[in-house]
């Protein structure tokens, strides 16, 4: 590809200014150049990387979004593997029901963060506010 090219050539010429460096001060014109290089350098490895991440997700839509056994087998692996089957209750019985798992979860999450300032009371508050 031309801007690996580009980069390369750029990076040859930004390692030849730092061998310079290291032998002598470089003067506020090489220096400036020197500058100039790295900033191009990086903006042609950041459109490299542009383009390679586009690709990615074209190859994607093409082989990967359709009906396939690629997307099926790509899904279905997902699916498994975000997949909780069973969950292990206060009381050490497992609960495999979907139901029952989303009723265990609500309310060990309720239980988790249910305010302590409703049991206390409003005073609380109020004494709080005063403070």
């Amino acid at each position: 590809m031309l801007g690996v090219q580009i980069a390369n050539q750029l990076q040859s010429e930004l390692q030849a200014f730092d061998q310079l460096e290291e032998s002598q001060n470089l003067p506020k014109e090489t220096f400036d150049k020197r500058a100039e290089l790295k900033s191009n350098l990086l903006l042609i490895l950041e459109e490299e990387e542009i383009l390679w991440n586009t690709r990615a997700k074209q190859r994607w839509l093409k082989e990967g979004d359709g009906n396939t056994k690629f997307f099926h087998a790509f899904a279905n692996g997902r699916k498994r593997s975000n997949t909780i089957v069973a969950i292990e209750d206060d009381f050490g019985q497992q609960i495999t029901n979907e139901e029952l798992k989303r009723s265990y979860f609500y309310q060990s999450f309720k239980r988790i963060f249910a305010s302590k300032l409703e049991e206390r009371g409003i005073e609380v508050v109020v004494s709080l506010v005063e403070l």
